[in-house]
């Protein structure tokens, strides 16, 4: 019976052996996997992949076949009813074959010989962020993202590796699955809002010119590659995220200004010191304004920035579907973002909807196509403190309503300068922005031949905004009580941006160990602008707040446009998995430069070498990884005006016959000549993988020159015009970056994981202009400059006198230098030009360096058991800020409410106070200068910023649950400082300069609230 049942069962056996078939790919990169093991578990019956990564043998359904590679983690599959089985095995070492995008595709890491940062997402996947850019804070070397205001929706200022452009732009270029983005926005806070968080799957920031020499004339200023999520095959999988939260101002930052008590008494004795001064005598109680002459009676009085600032909610959902077949697959989400303004009547909302869709139309043809549409509202524009009338410099003596509960309108003590209500004037009134966005992207690519692939995208970006502002006439105005003329305006703008990229892609590999992909491209992209900005006044009345109510309407409309024209080609060589070379080379044609140099060249070279691939290293286990690389290129930036090298035509009054007659003027002189600011740099850098990538250290050292900067330069006079814009100078800088990844603790139970990054960067400036003379920019409130640029020097260097203290008595200002009308108790400047008198500009020094000695970032994350701990500090030591607010509320006159250290300032030469506030008594010119730009004023701003605290614990599976996860965030959690504001404030962008020649000017923008939030994510 029992050899009967043995002969039974072979038969069975046999007649159920089928053919098996199927393909052996990389989890990583999709390619194929050659030389793959394929067998039989239990037998000796097996077989090897092709080149193309196919393999066939013959096994019954009972059998588990095993697959096996070197470098690959092993897979033991069952074989079922199924005749078909296609496997991708994962990297046995996930740093090196981890998936980097690069400009026009994808490398692994142990390939990539240019600079790139790679994001790890897992580490901002719950950062209550707007914008994916404010994300970038801390993650990568050399990447310095600066929070310089909190104002919902905003964003940070971004620069990678320093100030490189002068004249142009100094922001990366984003580019959104494989769509450079429009260099101009119509969301003025921040244009990478319009890209939902959570669409993202994965980033990477270009830096060196190897990397970033492929978009050419855009790429001067690192490239941020941003890829968002796509569908994946198999059953439908449904993500939802949710989180709410408040958002509170931090007491580390806020202004220190006098209470109502104080600034009373601060009054009185202000009365009391001009009276012995001018008139030498002891003042009486009658010559206290009624009002101060019982400080103790008013109490605190009313704290302004307490009144106008809030706790504010914050919310956000976000679905997500993805899914598909074997030929078709899906990712379709949609979000929305509400986040009220810590202060009132200010706010952010966003609605987006994505769309990802790829589709499989034969062997050789597969295509996709992207909508991501987005619409966005914002309420309030705040600037800063002094610059709006809403941060505190009013009387703190004045309530804000009356006693019958109406708005106490017109705020004014005697002395002071009358101001409008700040509550009143945030709730009354209309600011309003939307900002709607629509990107689309359709793509398709053909295998011509085997391993030659041609693919073509047409992109499109179209952006629709409209603004509107009403100031109601019970507002008033700066010493102009209400009733006032009502005022407003309104302001729309149109952008579409295309983009056609057609690309070959071929990739070779014989047997031998050669490896080689070469690119060629060809792109066209166009933008087409359209603003219109109306301005009305003379409303008879508020009850009509549109335009056609307006007596008086002023301004315009405007259309731009600009093209580009590009042809690209890189070459990426491996032999041996050891030896790597990356050629690039693009040529980009411009319509905004001139007609005589409207095209620019833009070559790389990078050169790697993986040592540890040697033969004398194979017996060194310490190294996983071991990788030298060298890369030299160059790279430009158009981003500046789009008819910059064009005469500006205006309007002017012709006398004809006796009479006026309309006619047209040269208002600008124009270069036909007028083309890129180019970079070169030369980057030299190391990876090490250590004790199988517990430890993973990447270095680079690096050397780039911004030449042909774009400046204005000054002109004869005898050519009708003072300036022209020309390219002419040349900046540099020189940087260290390293990045530390670490593994600390690996077990069932608990895990810790340490990311570390560092950067120095030195700028110096070599050439300016036709004469090298020095570059005076930005713009106190008493007329002079902050900074000022001169050769071998770094750009942009704080400008300002050079405090030396305070006048004691006579016999001090009488020896000097001093200011003519000094008195004891003015403040005392330096005598830089070495006349004997204090003269504003002509007794200027440099007094601050804006640019940090370096720049860190560290995370940590830990787990345990379904618990798991992130923690993201960031850091920056070694820069100057000039806190310009003392240009108002260190103003000692007395007609605005004033910082709390001026009660310590001079009042005689018994009472000195502590040295660096001045009396005020004397001719209004003490007094001006006390407030306008100086070292007294320039403060270190070293810190450490806990960014975010996140603790998150893993629901176990349950039903149809198939993962979930909950958490809580603190973002802006501790700031370590004692810079007396936000140390993170880097430009200032009005009042006479902008961006990258007005550094390190602080006007205490809106503040940079700490968030507080509760979420989950959850897939079913």
């Amino acid at each position: 019976m029992l050899l009967s049942f043995l002969c039974i069962s072979s038969f069975a056996y046999a007649q159920n052996i089928t053919d098996i078939s199927g393909r052996l790919t990389d989890a990583a990169t999709g390619a194929a996997l050659p030389s793959v093991t394929v067998g039989v578990k239990g037998s000796n019956k097996g077989t090897f992949t092709d080149a193309s990564g196919r393999y066939s043998l013959k096994a019954a359904p009972a059998d588990s076949l095993v697959f096996s590679m070197i470098g690959f983690v092993s897979q033991t599959v069952l074989v079922g009813n199924r005749s078909k089985i296609d496997i991708q095995l994962e990297s046995s070492n996930k740093v090196l074959t981890q998936v980097v995008v690069v400009g026009y595709g994808t490398q692994q890491k142990k390939d990539v010989t240019g600079s790139v940062g790679i994001v790890p997402m897992k580490n901002i996947k719950d950062l209550p962020v707007a914008g994916i850019d404010q994300a970038l804070s801390g993650q990568i070397a050399g990447i310095q993202v600066n929070t310089s205001n909190g104002i919902p929706g905003g964003g940070p200022q971004v620069q990678v590796r320093g100030i490189g452009a002068v004249g142009a732009g100094s922001q990366p270029l984003y580019v959104i699955d494989g769509f450079p983005l429009s260099t101009t926005s119509v969301e003025t806070s921040n244009p990478m809002n319009a890209i939902n968080p959570q669409d993202i799957e994965s980033m990477a920031v270009l830096k060196d010119a190897s990397a970033t020499a492929i978009y050419g004339s855009r790429g001067a200023n690192g490239v941020v590659l941003i890829t968002t999520k796509r569908g994946s095959s198999g059953k439908p999988a449904v993500q939802v995220s949710a989180s709410t939260g408040w958002q509170t101002v931090p007491q580390k930052g806020r202004p220190d200004l006098m209470n109502g008590q104080e600034f009373a008494q601060f009054w009185r004795e202000l009365t009391e010191d001009k009276i012995r001064f001018e008139q030498h005598r002891e003042p009486t109680e009658a010559d206290i304004p009624e009002k101060y002459r019982n400080p103790a009676l008013i109490g605190k009085g009313t704290d302004w920035f307490e009144e106008v600032t809030r706790v504010a909610p914050m919310q956000e959902v976000n679905v997500s579907v993805s899914g598909g077949g074997e030929k078709t697959r899906t990712y379709v989400s949609a979000g929305y973002l509400n986040q009220d303004g810590v202060m009132i009547n200010t706010g952010y909302k966003r609605y987006t909807v994505r769309a990802n869709v790829e589709t499989i139309l034969s062997n050789k043809l597969k295509v996709g196509l992207n909508i991501a549409p987005s619409f966005a509202t914002k309420k309030g524009s705040i600037r800063g403190e002094g610059r709006d009338e809403v941060f505190g410099i009013a009387s703190p003596i004045e309530p804000v309503y009356r006693p019958d509960g109406s708005y106490n309108a017109f705020i004014q003590s005697p002395g002071t300068f009358g101001l409008p209500n700040p509550v009143m004037l945030l709730n009354e009134t209309i600011n309003n922005a939307q900002n709607n966005r629509l990107i689309i992207s359709g793509w398709g690519e053909l295998e011509v031949i085997k391993n030659l692939k041609f693919k073509s995208t047409f992109n499109v970006d179209w952006q629709s905004a409209k603004a509107e502002y009403f100031r109601p006439s019970t507002l008033g105005g700066t010493n102009s009580a209400p009733p006032t003329i009502p005022s407003g305006s309104v302001g729309n703008a149109n952008i579409m941006n295309w983009l056609n990229e057609n690309t070959l892609t071929y990739n070779w590999a014989p047997a031998g160990g050669h490896n080689l992909t070469a690119l060629l491209g060809y792109t066209v992209q166009q933008q087409r602008e359209t603003y219109a900005n109306f301005t009305g006044t003379n409303f008879p009345d508020d009850n009509i707040k549109t335009l056609n109510a307006a007596a008086t309407l002023t301004g315009g409309t405007d259309k731009q446009e600009w093209v580009l024209l590009s042809y690209l080609a890189r070459v990426n060589y491996a032999y041996k998995d050891k030896y790597l070379v990356t050629a690039t080379i693009r040529s980009d044609g411009s319509s905004r430069f001139g007609a005589d140099n409207r095209w620019g060249t833009f070559p790389s070279l990078a050169l790697g070498w993986r040592v540890s691939q040697e033969n004398f290293m194979l017996g060194a286990p310490v190294f996983s990884d071991l990788k030298i690389r060298a890369s030299y290129g160059f790279t430009g930036n158009f981003n500046i005006g789009n008819y910059s090298y064009m005469s500006n035509i205006g309007t002017a009054d012709y006398v004809l016959g006796g009479a006026l007659a309309g006619g047209r003027v040269m208002n600008s002189f124009g270069n036909p000549v007028l083309g890129w600011e180019k970079m070169r740099e030369l980057n030299i850098g190391l990876d090490v993988g250590l004790w199988k990538d517990r430890l993973y250290i990447t270095a680079d050292l690096y050397k780039r020159n911004t030449e042909d900067l774009l400046l204005q330069v000054e002109i004869p006079g005898s050519s009708g015009f003072t300036t022209v814009t020309e390219n002419r100078g040349d900046l540099e800088n020189r940087g260290l970056e390293i990045g530390i990844a670490s593994r600390n603790i690996e077990n069932s139970r608990f895990t810790w994981g340490t990311s570390f990054n560092i950067a120095f960067n030195r700028n110096k400036v070599l050439a300016l202009g036709r004469s090298n003379d020095p570059i005076y920019s930005g713009n106190s409130s008493e007329g002079n400059p902050t900074n000022v640029t001169m050769v071998g020097r770094p750009l942009a260097m704080l400008y300002g006198y050079v405090f030396d203290g305070i006048y004691q008595n006579q016999a001090e200002v009488a020896k000097g230098p001093a200011f003519p009308g000094a008195i004891p108790g003015n403040i005392r400047f330096k005598d830089v030009n070495g006349d004997g008198q204090i003269t504003p500009r002509q007794d200027f020094d440099v007094i601050g360096n804006p640019y940090p000695n370096f720049i860190w970032g560290l995370t940590n994350t830990l787990t345990y058991g379904n618990f798991d701990l992130r923690v993201l500090v960031v850091g920056s030591m070694g820069a100057d800020r000039l806190h310009a607010t003392n240009d108002y509320n260190g103003n000692i006159d007395g007609v605005f409410n004033v910082r709390r250290e001026v009660k310590d300032r001079w009042r005689s030469e018994s009472q000195p106070g502590n040295g660096r506030i001045p009396t005020t008594n004397g001719s209004g010119r003490g007094r001006v200068m006390f407030r306008d730009v100086s070292s007294l004023t320039v403060e270190k701003n070293d810190y450490a910023w806990v960014k975010n605290i996140t603790l998150g614990y893993t629901i176990p599976k349950k039903g149809f649950i198939s993962s979930a996860r909950i958490y809580a965030s603190v973002q802006n959690a501790f700031l370590f400082t004692k810079y007396s504001g936000n140390p993170e404030v880097s430009n200032y962008l009005g009042k006479g300069g902008s961006g990258a020649l007005v550094p390190g000017i602080d006007y205490s923008n809106y503040p940079v609230p700490r968030i507080f939030s509760l979420g989950t994510n959850l897939t079913f």
